[in-house]
Order: structure tokens, then C-alpha cells, then sequence
């Protein structure tokens, strides 16, 4: 007999938990095992001596005749699960375990085939944070499922969850009745699957998982899929093909679970830099966690990062698959599968036009844009002793290694566009690419101030953090505060500015399709001219909204007094310090004028 089986049974967990819910706190009893557990765990009995729902211990010390209890009277769908059962049943009991209590891992010597007497558990209220771990195995049971465990075996139950973890208990005589019922079990469900290096029991999903994020081939056809029922029967059919027994309730449940943020599937080595990109960057337990995303051939067109990251987590795909691999592992792909060459770096100070030059870069077809993406600002962030400046450079070249890789085929070069915040850290960035040219973006304060006025950013809300986090919100207005952001972005954007191409809002989008595509070293085709001029007619952040520098800045014309003093005090003269060296280039550019940007692209 398996030590673990689902049986065929499948009772409505959301009637059951509607009864539950009905029952008075005050009527649950704290466990009897006081040094087996940590936390609230209580119960109530369903069946027990003397119809007495206190009694939740289900020994054989008791002579009293096992009745229903007045709780179990309530209950009237409790008692048809129970009569379910044709076997013998000895008792029945309603277990809660607390959010953030444990039971410790300990055997139950009175249960087992050769005492006659088995133990049978159904969940009615549950999560993925739930740990049930018997014989060094987690089970993962979804509510209202039926199960059998040999709780001789090594057992425990961690509650990681925000609810209470609530299971029907019910301890029964191994007789014929139940004796069938667990051998058509046997002929129905997958066995347990082994791990061939270490020998312990293996989650059947997670090996089809895995399968599906190393051959993206096979999950294509899935990445396809629009309905839940139809990602699920798709499922199927390609586990069985490849050998792979799962159940229908084992992929509903993985699916369900990873919707909800959980079921993360953590693998030793990246998955292939070709179809999957690196979308969230974290710590977690002291070690720095890589979460990625299926993207297939898909581009990077949305005006930010995120956004296709957004648009990709959508698929059922995307939903059930959730793999997660330490940074190590990036780095080890990257340097046997490096990206495309780092062609241009854009730099600004926020609302000045940079998305717009990004997203008509984007449309030509030899290249790779990502335009402030997430992962990259978390591993510029990264701090700590351990974390050196020759470390922080290799780590910066690995992420932008994997997040300029291919993605239509025939790119290539690869466009990186910042965060404003990132101007504070270009002294890094350039060492990390020392030959990567740069272009900083800007416009009049004012105009900045204006347009986050209207709409403010992360930057603007004191959310953003170093280096903005030594201004204090408090004892000044808010337009105060915005002003010294302001500022600072400016000052940083000055200090960024030697040998970076200075671009001025005014001044787009015609001249991305000369200065800059110089600047990067590009020749453009009519063809890239010509997908580029369709793209700049629109708003960066809006393909329904026409791009218009003069009515931008009429609007900026009308931002109060006060306003403009503030911006004055705070960026005035890095802002006329930075118009002075854009005139100083503006006089190069004419006695050294760039190359005909029109002319055919390389072959």
C-alpha cells in the first residue's frame, strides 16, 4: 500500500466551510497534544463518546459508544460526507491549525494497515503556504479531496498561510468497504514519481513543469492556449505523450496556486535565454532569487519592460509554469550564451522624451530595446558587504546579457533605456560599459515639474528610495519637495552629461532619426525611416494619442509663480549649465556633420 492516496471521493469544499463557519469560536477546543504543536491548533468532534464535541481525542480509552454531536446536527452536509462512508467509522473530527502555528513532526503509533485502523483527511479549507509534509514527502491537497496517509510514518503541518488551515478527520475500520475503495484508488492515480540522483519522491507536476521550461518546443502549442479548460486538457494529452502521469486535479490545482503568486518552481540552471527573459530580480533569504517569463519570440514593444511583462503573465502558460533560479544561475547561461552587443544607453531626467525615442528605435527590426526594466534596477540597487564594485559590474553585465538576447531573430544590437533615477548611477553603468555610447535627454524644469504636476511618478512620491530618500517630506509643501527631486535630477543628469550626447525635448523626434542614430553608430534603411516616422506621430506612453511638443510646453507655460521659483532655486543652473554644453556640441556637429542617416542598412 502506497503511504499516500487520493482517494476517489471528492466532496464540495464551499458547503462544508459555509457549515464551519457557522460554528461559535468559543465551541472549538484547544488540542490535547499541548507539546506537539506551536500556535492555535483546535478542534471540535463531529462523532464522539457520548455525542460530547469537546472530546476531540479519538483513542480507544474512552468506553463511552461513539454518537453525533450536537455540532455535527448543524451540520447537515457534514453528515452526508460522513454517511459516505459505508466503512466503519470510529470517529470524526474538525481540525483547525492557525496562521503561523506548526505540528511538529511526530508519528501516530495507534494508526496502520496491521492495527486495522486508518486515517482518512479532507480539506475544506487550505493554500499552497500550507506545508503537509509525511515520510520526508509534501502532499498538496485541494479542498474537498479525499486522502489516506500512513501517519506511522514521520509526519508534520506548517501553516505559512494568512487563514486557517481547516480538514474533516475521520478515522475508520480497514474493512472490506474501505479496502475497495483504496484499490480503485491505486488503479486511477499516478504513482508517485522518483528522482533518479537522489531517490526521494518527486511532485509528478513539477517533472512536467520542468520538462516544459526546458523544451520550449513542446510547450509552444500550450503557450497558445485562451481557456483554463483547454490549457488543462492540452496539459494532459503532452504529459502523457511524454510518459508523465499527472492527474486532472494536480494541474488544476498547480494552476490555481500559481495565479495566486504561489507554486513557484525553483530549477538549478536558467531556462533557455532564446524564449525566456529574467522579469523580477529579489533577495530571499539572503541569496538573490531570478523570477522569468516566457516571451517565445514575442519583442519587447510595449512602451516600458513591464508592460510586456504585464501583456506575457496573462498566458495560462506563463501562470503555471512560474520558474524562479538563483542569479548564479543567469550568470553561468550568459557567459555560454551572451547577448547581442550593447549599441546605446538613454539617459534623461524624466518626462522629456526619452520613451518616445525608445519605442521608435524599437520599431526597427535590427534591434532589442528594453526601456527601464525592473530586474535591472533591483541588481543597481543591490548593497551589502558582500556585494564589491567588481561584483555589482558583473552582476550589471550579466542582467543586460540576458535581456539582450534575440528575439525575432536577425537583430542585431541591443538599445538599454534607464530609469531618471538611474543618472545617479552612470559612474557605474559606464564601467560596466565602457564603450557603449550615451544619450541624456532633458527639458526645462519647468516642464518636468509641470508634467509630473499632472501625473506624478514613483520619483515624485518618495517611493523610489536612495537616492532621493535623504529629502524629507515633512515640514515643506509638496511642490517643495517635487522641486528638490527636480533638482536633483538635474544635478545628477549634469554630472552625467562629459561625453554622453545631449538631446533636448524640443529638438524630437526629428532628431533621433539623425543625431542619435548616429550617436549609436546605427545606419538606418528608408524602410527603418519610414516604421520610425509612423511611431513618433503618437504619445510615448499612448498609440491613440498624437505627439505634440508645442502644446507639452504651452501647457508647461501655465504652471503658477511659485512653481517656477522653486524649480529656479533648485535646477536652474545645472539646467543652463547643460543648454551651454548642448550649444557647445551643437558647434561641432556643424563643422563635423554626421553621416547621411538615410542611406541602406548594412547586409
Amino acid at each position: 500500500m502506497r503511504p499516500r492516496l487520493r482517494l476517489p471521493l471528492r466532496f464540495d469544499a464551499t458547503q462544508m466551510l459555509l457549515e464551519v463557519r457557522k460554528i461559535k469560536d468559543e465551541e472549538w477546543v484547544r488540542h490535547f497534544n499541548k507539546d506537539e504543536y506551536s500556535g492555535r491548533w483546535d478542534g471540535l468532534a463531529l462523532l464522539a463518546p457520548g455525542g460530547d464535541a469537546t472530546k476531540i481525542y479519538p483513542g480507544a480509552t474512552d468506553t463511552g459508544v461513539y454518537q453525533r454531536t450536537p455540532v455535527l446536527e448543524r451540520c447537515s452536509y457534514l453528515g452526508e460526507v460522513l454517511d459516505t462512508f459505508k466503512c466503519g467509522v470510529l470517529s470524526a473530527r474538525l481540525l483547525r491549525l492557525a496562521p503561523g502555528a506548526k505540528i511538529h513532526e511526530h508519528r501516530d503509533y495507534d494508526l496502520g494497515l496491521d492495527l486495522g485502523r486508518l486515517r482518512i483527511h479532507i480539506p475544506i479549507q487550505t493554500g499552497n503556504d500550507v506545508r503537509f509534509v509525511v515520510g520526508d514527502h509534501r502532499v498538496l491537497m485541494a479542498p474537498g479531496e479525499t486522502w489516506y496517509m500512513d501517519f506511522g510514518l514521520l509526519h508534520r503541518v506548517d501553516n505559512d498561510g494568512t487563514s486557517d488551515r481547516i480538514h474533516l478527520v475521520i478515522d475508520c475500520v480497514n474493512d472490506e468497504w474501505l479496502q475497495a475503495l483504496m484499490a480503485r484508488a491505486m488503479d486511477t492515480e499516478p504513482p508517485e514519481s522518483i528522482d533518479a540522483e537522489s531517490g526521494s519522491r518527486r511532485d509528478p507536476v513539477d517533472i512536467f513543469r520542468e520538462l516544459l521550461v526546458s523544451n520550449p518546443a513542446l510547450g509552444a502549442s500550450l503557450h497558445e492556449c485562451s481557456t483554463v479548460d483547454e490549457f488543462v486538457d492540452l496539459s494532459l494529452r503532452v504529459a502523457r505523450d511524454q510518459d508523465i502521469h499527472v492527474a486532472r486535479p494536480d494541474i488544476e490545482l498547480a494552476l490555481r496556486n500559481t495565479m495566486r503568486g504561489g507554486a513557484k518552481l525553483s530549477l538549478s540552471e536558467a531556462p533557455p535565454l532564446t524564449h525566456w527573459v529574467p522579469e523580477h530580480v529579489s533577495e530571499r533569504e539572503g541569496a538573490t532569487e531570478v523570477q522569468w517569463c516566457f516571451l517565445a519570440s514575442r519583442p519587447l514593444q510595449e512602451p516600458f519592460f513591464e508592460d510586456t511583462m504585464i501583456a506575457a503573465r496573462r498566458t495560462f502558460f506563463n501562470r503555471f509554469l512560474r520558474p524562479t533560479t538563483s542569479f548564479e544561475a543567469l550568470e553561468h547561461a550568459v557567459s555560454e550564451q551572451p547577448g547581442l552587443p550593447l549599441v546605446g544607453i538613454i539617459a534623461h531626467v524624466s518626462r522629456c522624451g526619452s520613451t518616445l525615442m525608445a519605442q521608435m528605435l524599437a520599431t526597427v527590426p535590427s534591434l532589442v530595446v528594453a526601456s527601464e526594466p525592473p530586474p535591472l534596477d533591483s541588481v543597481i540597487r543591490e548593497t551589502g558587504p558582500e556585494i564589491t564594485h567588481e561584483s555589482h559590474i558583473r552582476r550589471i553585465r550579466a542582467l543586460v546579457s540576458a535581456l539582450s538576447q534575440p528575439r525575432r531573430g536577425g537583430e542585431t544590437g541591443f538599445v538599454l533605456k534607464l530609469d531618471s533615477w538611474h543618472l545617479s548611477a552612470m559612474p557605474l553603468l559606464r564601467g560596466a560599459f565602457p564603450d557603449a555610447p550615451v544619450v541624456l535627454s532633458y527639458r526645462d524644469p519647468s516642464e518636468v515639474l509641470a508634467s509630473h504636476t499632472r501625473e506624478p511618478g514613483l520619483q515624485m512620491s518618495g517611493c523610489v528610495g536612495q537616492p532621493y530618500s535623504g529629502i524629507p517630506m515633512e515640514g515643506q509643501t509638496q511642490l517643495e519637495y517635487r522641486a528638490q527631486i527636480v533638482g536633483l535630477l538635474f544635478a545628477a543628469a549634469l554630472r552625467a552629461a562629459p561625453g554622453a550626447l545631449l538631446v533636448h525635448y524640443k529638438d524630437l523626434p526629428d532628431f533621433v532619426h539623425t543625431r542619435v542614430s548616429s550617436h549609436f553608430g546605427l545606419v538606418l534603411s528608408d524602410g527603418d525611416h519610414e516604421r520610425m516616422r509612423a511611431r513618433e506621430r503618437f504619445g510615448a506612453k499612448s498609440a491613440g494619442q498624437l505627439f505634440d511638443v508645442v502644446t507639452k510646453r504651452n501647457e508647461a507655460a501655465r504652471i503658477e509663480a511659485g512653481s517656477r521659483d522653486q524649480v529656479e532655486r533648485w535646477a536652474g543652473s545645472a539646467y543652463r549649465e547643460l543648454e551651454r554644453m548642448r550649444a557647445s556640441q551643437a558647434v561641432t556637429d556643424r563643422k563635423d556633420p554626421p553621416p547621411n542617416a538615410s542611406q541602406p542598412a548594412r547586409s
